[in-house]
């Protein structure tokens, strides 16, 4: 039995650009990282930005 390392690649960003539902994105450092993400295999972390309201519903009584 053989030991063989493997490595991902996480890939955490501040900010992202906003994605279109089933557009591509375009050009740029979001290309250049998908590409090294469908090679060596890993998961890309980021915020677009937008903040959404709390939906947060009150306790009910017990």
């Amino acid at each position: 039995m053989s030991f063989q390392p493997s490595s991902r690649l996480i890939v955490v960003s501040n900010r992202v650009a906003p994605i279109m539902e089933g557009e591509p994105t375009a050009g740029g450092l979001a290309a250049g990282v998908m590409d090294a993400l469908r090679q060596k295999g890993g998961r890309w972390f980021g915020w677009s930005g937008q903040v959404v309201p709390d939906m947060v519903t009150p306790p009910l009584p017990v």
